[in-house]
C-alpha cells in the first residue's frame, strides 16, 4: 500500500513538472526535463505496472503439411523468377504478372498452412469503448487533414506541382513499368512512388484537391494503424493518447497536406508496426508474409522511405537476439519475413540498380559529410574536426523533437519537430518502456524512431523535416504510454483507476492538439498568410478565370505551383522572365486582367504605355491592372475575395490575423 502511495505521489509530481516543462522558457526547459526524466525513472524502480508487451497467444506451431512447404518454396521461387525474367528483357507486363502470381500464391499457402496448424487462432475481441477511442482519434486526424485541402496550405510550393506533374505522365505512357525508376532530376524514385502520388489526380481529375487527397489519405490511416499496433501491444487508452498526439502532430499534419509524399514514411512506418505487432502476438506464416510483402512495397516509396526496410529487420534481429525464448517463438517468422522480403524485392532491385546513379545523386548532393557541405558545417561549428562534426549532427539529430527548425521551405516551420506537450512525455514513456527492454514495442519504437532521426537529420547537412516524417509514429507512442502508464499509476490504488487515468489525459490531450494546432496554423507564415507572391498570382488567378475574364500573370513564367492552382482555368502565363517582352505582343479580350508583381517595374511601365486605360488596384501582395468595359466591372473591387478560408468564428484562436481573406 504504502509503494502504490509512493509511486501515485511521483506520477502525479511527475504529470506536474510535464506542465512546467511545456510553459516554461528555453532557458528553464533543461531543468523541468531532468525533474521529469528523475521522477519517471523513480517510478520504473519503485512501481509493477502491467506489462508493456502482452504474452504471445500463438506459435507457428503444430504439423505442417510437406506439400504446402514446396508450395511455399514455389511462390518465393516465382517471385524471384520475376526479377530474372526482367533481367533477360521480358516486358513490364509479363514481370508484373509473375510478381503478382507469385505474391498471391505466397498468401494462398500461408493461409492454408496456418489453417491446418496451430498459429490459427482468433483475435482478442474489441470493446465499445475502444472502438469509439478509435472512431474519434480517427476523425479528428479526418478533420484535420482534409479541411480546406484544396485551400490550406496557402503556400503551393513548386515540389507540389513538379512531383504531380511527373506522376501524370507516367500514366500517360502506353506501358507502365512497376519495377522501374521515372528518371525526373532530383526527383528520380521508383514509379510505384508517382503512381501513389498521382492516383487522386486519376480519380478525382487533375486539380489541387486531388493532388492533394493520396497523402492525406495516408496521413489519416497512419494515425489509425498506429492505433491498432498499439492497442494490441500497450493498452487501449496508451492507444488513445498516443494516435490522438500523433493526429495532431504539426509536423505530420503539414507534410499529410501537400503533394510530395514526405508523409509515406510515416504511412510505412505505422502500418508495418500495426503488421509486425500482429507478427509479435501470433507469429503465424500469414503474417509473416504480409509483412514480407509490405515490406518490399515501402521500399520503393519516398526516398526516405527507404529506411524502413533496414530499421524494421534490425529491430526483428534484435528481438532475436534478445532471449532464447524469442528466437524459439519467433525464428521461423523472422525467416519467413526475411526470406518474403528478399525474393519479392528481385525485380525491384534489377529496377534500382539500373538507375542507381540517379536514384543516390541527391543523398551525395545533401549529405553532411560531402565536401561542400561538410566545410560549411566546420565554418558553423567553428570547427576542423570530422569527429566534431559528426557530434552536434548527432545531437541535432537526438533533439529535434526538442529545440531547432526546418531548414527546407517545403514547411519551413521555425518550431521544433514536435509539439512542447509530446516532446516532453516521450521522456518518461522511453524510461517506462525500457523496464520491458526485450519487447517487441520497446525495441522496435527505439530503433525506428533513433534510426530515422539520425539518417534524416545527422547524416545530412541541414534538419529537413520532410525526410522525418518515419520517426513521428513511434515517437508518439511513447509519449501515449508516458502519459497513460503516467495517469494509471496516480490511481494506482483505485478499483476505477481506468475511467479515472482517462479523464486525468484528456486535459494533456486536448492542451498538445492545442498547441499543434497553433504551431501549423498560426506560427508558421506560409500556411495561411500571404506571403508567397507565386501563389497569390495564383489563387487571384482561379478567382477571375471563372468569372469570364481573360488573365494573364506578367511577371512569371508558368511557375510549377501556380500550374497545379490554374489547371484548366485557361491563364495565360510570360513564356520567360521577360515581362515587357510579353505585354508588347500580347492580345487581351476583355474583360481582361494582368497580375504583375510589386517589384516588376519593367512589366508595370509596358502595361501602362500599351494600355493607358487601365484600371490599377494593389493588394496586399499584388498588382492588378484590369480591362472590363462592363458595367459590374468586378475588378474594380477594391479587395476582391479572391483568396477565401471557409472557416468557423472558434477557430480563430489558431488563425493568424489577415489568414480569412486580403487584409
Amino acid at each position: 500500500m504504502r509503494r502504490k502511495l509512493l509511486t501515485s505521489l511521483l506520477a502525479s509530481v511527475c504529470l506536474l513538472a510535464i506542465f512546467g516543462f511545456a510553459q516554461s522558457k528555453p532557458s528553464e526547459s533543461s531543468l523541468y526535463a531532468a525533474a521529469v526524466a528523475f521522477l519517471a525513472l523513480l517510478i520504473a524502480v519503485f512501481a509493477s505496472p502491467k506489462s508493456i508487451a502482452p504474452d504471445a497467444l500463438g506459435f507457428i506451431a503444430g504439423p505442417v503439411n510437406k506439400r504446402m512447404v514446396w508450395c511455399l518454396a514455389l511462390a518465393w521461387s516465382t517471385l524471384v523468377a520475376a526479377g530474372a525474367i526482367r533481367v533477360a528483357g521480358a516486358s513490364p507486363d509479363a514481370v508484373v504478372a509473375l510478381w503478382l502470381t507469385g505474391a498471391c500464391g505466397l498468401l494462398v499457402t500461408a493461409a492454408a498452412i496456418d489453417r491446418d496448424s496451430a498459429s490459427s487462432l482468433v483475435g482478442e475481441p474489441w470493446s465499445p469503448a475502444t472502438i469509439a477511442a478509435l472512431v474519434c482519434v480517427v476523425t479528428l486526424a479526418g478533420f484535420l487533414r482534409f479541411w480546406e485541402l484544396d485551400q490550406v496550405p496557402r503556400r503551393v510550393h513548386g515540389d507540389e506541382a513538379v512531383v504531380l506533374y511527373a506522376a501524370l505522365g507516367l500514366f500517360e505512357r502506353d506501358t507502365l513499368d512497376w519495377f522501374a525508376a521515372l528518371h525526373h532530376h532530383t526527383y528520380t524514385t521508383m514509379n510505384v512512388f508517382y503512381v501513389l502520388i498521382g492516383s487522386g489526380t486519376e480519380l478525382l481529375g487533375v486539380n489541387l484537391y486531388a493532388g492533394r487527397f493520396p497523402n492525406a489519405l495516408q496521413g489519416v490511416l497512419s494515425v489509425g494503424f498506429l492505433f491498432i499496433g498499439m492497442r494490441r501491444l500497450v493498452g487501449p487508452l496508451a492507444a488513445f493518447c498516443g494516435a490522438t498526439m500523433l493526429a495532431a502532430a504539426h509536423t505530420h499534419l503539414a507534410f499529410s497536406r501537400i503533394t510530395p509524399g514526405y508523409i509515406q514514411p510515416a504511412f510505412l512506418v505505422s502500418t508495418t508496426f500495426m503488421i509486425g505487432s500482429r507478427v509479435w502476438i501470433r507469429p503465424s506464416f500469414l503474417n509473416s508474409a504480409v509483412l514480407g510483402l509490405f515490406l518490399t512495397f515501402g521500399a520503393q516509396l519516398y526516398k526516405a522511405s527507404l529506411a524502413v526496410l533496414p530499421l524494421f529487420l534490425a529491430a526483428w534481429c534484435g528481438l532475436l537476439l534478445s532471449s532464447s525464448a524469442t528466437r524459439r517463438r519467433l525464428g521461423l517468422a523472422v525467416v519467413t519475413i526475411v526470406v518474403t522480403t528478399v525474393c519479392s524485392f528481385a525485380p525491384f532491385a534489377h529496377g534500382a540498380w539500373e538507375s542507381r546513379a540517379e536514384l543516390t545523386q541527391r543523398t551525395h548532393d545533401i549529405s553532411a559529410f560531402a565536401p561542400g557541405p561538410l566545410r560549411q558545417l566546420k565554418e558553423g561549428y567553428d570547427t576542423e574536426s570530422d569527429i566534431e562534426v559528426a557530434a552536434h549532427r548527432l545531437l541535432a539529430a537526438v533533439t529535434a523533437f526538442y529545440r531547432g527548425h526546418d531548414g527546407q521551405n517545403q514547411y519551413g516551420t521555425s518550431r521544433p519537430m514536435l509539439d512542447v506537450w509530446t516532446a516532453a512525455l516521450i521522456m518518461p514513456g522511453v524510461i517506462l518502456a525500457l523496464r520491458h527492454w526485450r519487447s517487441y514495442f520497446t525495441v522496435t519504437s527505439i530503433t525506428v524512431t533513433l534510426g530515422y532521426l539520425i539518417a534524416a537529420v545527422a547524416i545530412h547537412n541541414d534538419t529537413g523535416y520532410n525526410r522525418s516524417t518515419g520517426a513521428l509514429p513511434l515517437a508518439a507512442a511513447f509519449a501515449g504510454v508516458g502519459l497513460a502508464q503516467l495517469a494509471m499509476t496516480v490511481f494506482g490504488g483505485l478499483s476505477l483507476r481506468r475511467g479515472l487515468a482517462a479523464v486525468l489525459c484528456l486535459p494533456f490531450l486536448a492542451m498538445a492538439v492545442d498547441e499543434n494546432l497553433q504551431d501549423y496554423f498560426r506560427r508558421t507564415p506560409t500556411t495561411l498568410l500571404p506571403i508567397d507572391l507565386e501563389s497569390e498570382a495564383g489563387w487571384m488567378a482561379t478567382h477571375y478565370a471563372p468569372r469570364g475574364y481573360d488573365v494573364h500573370i506578367i511577371s512569371w513564367p508558368p511557375h510549377d505551383g501556380m500550374r497545379i492552382q490554374t489547371h484548366g482555368h485557361g491563364v495565360s502565363f510570360s513564356p520567360h522572365w521577360k515581362s515587357q517582352e510579353y505585354v508588347r505582343t500580347v492580345e487581351p479580350t476583355p474583360p481582361a486582367v494582368f497580375l504583375v508583381a510589386p517589384h516588376d517595374e519593367a512589366g508595370i511601365a509596358a502595361l501602362r504605355e500599351r494600355f493607358p486605360e487601365l484600371e490599377w488596384r494593389r493588394d496586399t501582395v499584388l498588382v492588378r491592372a484590369c480591362l472590363d468595359p462592363r458595367p459590374e466591372n468586378h475588378c474594380a473591387d477594391k479587395s476582391p475575395p479572391y483568396w477565401r478560408l471557409d472557416a468557423p468564428q472558434l477557430f480563430d484562436r489558431w488563425l493568424p490575423p489577415g489568414s480569412r481573406g486580403p487584409s
